[in-house]
């Protein structure tokens, strides 16, 4: 991937001073996978022409930002993706050798990285792990076998304790996924079986006799990380695949719909969601809004564009405060903050 973005890993106090690049300038950081934080340091993918695209690690100095394994020696690279920490250790797929993609493990040192299981022996086919997510004491992934097609697995973070979870379409054609998300004590699946029936919205407790379809209605695709669907306690916020309007579920059937404001509209075209100060604060339509869940709570709090603008919002929590931008025409577009309760 060397050669996509000119992408460098720095540490700031905020001030110009204090604002130090880490990565030298031939490493190429993905800004595609997140950094992950873990005992002090945070992890992250990034490519040179010697190794390739390899996951390294920081302290947050020059000296102390390093490459943590070479996993697939050369400049082809192991291509870490879906870096998630989970009890203390770092968890991501890589493709290494023969073995193609499989679930790592790491603690954090070259010899504590290691495969955690090879779901698909088969030469040449890797199990593509994917939308790994902490729910219940354990990790959830899809992975890919040639008895079951891709379905849900799960793992307490050992070789033994990584088994299929749920064969939700017995058979090889497996689950078609999109979404895997923990809210409380439900785990919401956007997708279906491969064939394409019955997709939509699914919750699941991790087993397949208690998984089972809430809707038709899809999330939609995250085309931003701000845009990803939010969980609010037992409840899940999303973005309908196609209309865009706001939904919500609690897991049940007659809980999942549209999410009406107090005044009985529909919010359509969702921006950016964020937890903030227990409530689930977004942009819209030029709006910034809020909800705890509920019709009666959920209100637009200001009008964020000019009458005649059309544009992006993105929210940002930062400590005790809501920072966005909105218009008035007494200062133009500026930087505003809403405070927690």
């Amino acid at each position: 991937r060397l050669g996509e973005l000119n992408a460098a890993l720095w540490r700031s106090d905020g001030t110009p001073g204090g604002t130090v690049r880490l990565t030298p300038p031939e490493l190429q950081v993905n800004v595609r996978e997140p950094l992950r934080a873990l005992g002090g340091r945070v992890f992250f993918a990034a490519a040179e022409a010697a190794h390739g695209e390899e996951l390294w690690t920081s302290d947050g100095t020059p000296e102390g930002t390093r490459l943590l394994a070479d996993l697939e020696p050369g400049p082809a690279g192991s291509l870490p993706q879906s870096l998630t920490t989970f009890q203390g250790r770092l968890y991501f797929s890589a493709d290494v050798g023969e073995g193609g993609r499989e679930l790592w493990r790491s603690d954090g040192t070259p010899a504590g990285t290691l495969l955690l299981k090879d779901v698909d022996p088969r030469p040449s086919h890797g199990s593509l792990p994917q939308l790994l997510t902490e729910h219940a004491g354990r990790l959830f992934f899809f992975a890919t076998d040639e008895d079951h097609g891709q379905e849900l697995w799960s793992t307490d973070g050992t070789a033994a304790g990584t088994t299929l979870a749920a064969d939700l379409v017995p058979g090889p054609g497996g689950f078609s996924i999109t979404h895997l998300v923990s809210a409380g004590s439900h785990l919401f699946l956007s997708g279906g079986p491969s064939d394409l029936s019955q997709q939509g919205l699914w919750v699941s407790d991790g087993t397949a006799a208690g998984t089972r379809l809430l809707t038709d209605v899809l999330i939609q695709p995250d085309v931003r990380p701000i845009q990803a669907p939010r969980a609010l306690g037992d409840r899940l916020f999303f973005a309908s695949i196609g209309d865009q309007v706001l939904w919500t579920s609690d897991g049940t059937e007659a809980g999942t719909e549209p999410l009406m404001t107090a005044n009985g509209m529909q919010i359509c075209e969702p921006e950016s969601y964020q937890l903030f100060a227990g409530r689930l604060i977004l942009s819209a339509e030029g709006s910034l809004y809020e909800s705890n869940g509920t019709q009666a709570g959920t209100a637009k709090v200001l009008d964020l564009s000019a009458p005649s603008e059309a544009s992006f919002f993105e929210v940002v929590p930062t400590g005790s405060r809501l920072v966005f931008r909105k218009w008035d025409r007494f200062t133009g577009s500026e930087l505003w903050t809403l405070e927690g309760e």
